[in-house]
């Protein structure tokens, strides 16, 4: 299956069949409860015996949720979560990696980059004429990106309307789809405004207002400020930080993708939960025995070495 043109070089896209496999692996293997259900269970010391806890979630706020998962989730009764971009609930904008992607998936590499490298200004290191190489050099650079409005310059270079191609592609949740899901008991919660990774801004205060912004929006439609899930996941992209700032919102925990290992003591401790990111992984055994319970392992034990060594 061809991948839209906002998606072609993300590798974030899995079938169906994966997806079903991957839900038939956990059912077998652990309880599936929303995260709500999951956290409440830590709190209160109250997990059960047997099979451990896990609960299943997507960020950015795809369609695809909506129109894919939902129904195989709800066919089996299964409960899951949702953090949204609240930027672009409606379809009214993309969110700058999906900009970047039809760039790229429309004009090629060379031409996308040639484009960029019109619009950089000398002292900064050019970009690279290769898709991986691009978006790199986006994150790297990605405060310069944004204060420069390059990616609105690129597209007027083009001739392009992003605001017509969001509506176009259609490629996010509406708030109806979000309220139909969440009478079923999908949880609907934060995933910052824009999608920027948080700690590439110098300063603190773009980073705050995406956080309190997108807490804001949720709220305002009946949606819980509980928990907040940072873009790219990694330390390294939110940037330790924004969890104080994520909880001085008013949000009780912050999100991560780590090992995801979750003792009560981090969840009370450091009011941060840990995720495993599986995203294209396929729906082998092996696979998902390697993504959700191998690696964390092997994560945490390196963590704790790390920890040991400093």
């Amino acid at each position: 299956m061809k991948s839209a043109p906002c998606m072609t070089y993300l590798n974030d896209e899995i079938s169906e069949q994966a997806f079903t496999r991957q839900l038939d692996y956990l059912t077998r293997h652990y309880t599936v409860l929303s995260l709500q259900e999951a956290i409440k269970l830590i709190e209160n010391n109250e997990l059960p015996q047997g099979k451990p806890v896990c609960t299943i979630s997507f960020d950015d706020g795809l369609k695809s949720v909506y129109t894919k998962a939902f129904p195989i989730l709800k066919q089996i009764g299964i409960l899951f979560d949702v953090f949204l971009n609240t930027a672009v609930v409606d379809n009214n904008q993309l969110l700058w990696l999906h900009e970047l992607n039809y760039l790229l998936s429309n004009f090629g590499e060379v031409e996308t980059s040639k484009a960029f490298n019109k619009y950089v200004e000398n002292n900064i290191e050019k970009v690279p004429s290769n898709a991986r190489g691009i978006e790199i050099w986006c994150r790297q650079h990605y405060e310069y990106l944004y204060e420069n409005k390059l990616l609105a310059t690129l597209f007027r270079h083009f001739n392009l309307n992003a605001t017509a191609i969001a509506q176009e592609q259609q490629m996010y949740l509406t708030w109806q789809q979000v309220d139909e899901m969440s009478q079923y008991g999908a949880g609907f919660y934060s995933h910052t405004h824009q999608h920027h990774p948080l700690n590439a801004f110098s300063g603190t205060e773009h980073a705050e207002r995406e956080i309190t912004l997108a807490r804001d929006i949720m709220m305002q439609h009946g949606k819980s400020g509980d928990f907040v899930s940072f873009p790219f996941g990694m330390e390294v992209d939110y940037g330790k930080a924004n969890i104080h700032n994520a909880l001085q919102a008013g949000h009780k925990y912050a999100v991560e993708v780590g090992d995801g290992i979750n003792s009560r003591e981090r969840i009370l401790e450091q009011q941060v939960v840990s995720r495993v990111e599986l995203g294209n992984v396929s729906g082998d055994d092996g696979h998902l025995y390697s993504a959700i319970e191998l690696r964390p392992v092997i994560k945490s034990r390196l963590k704790a070495i790390k920890a040991w060594l400093r």
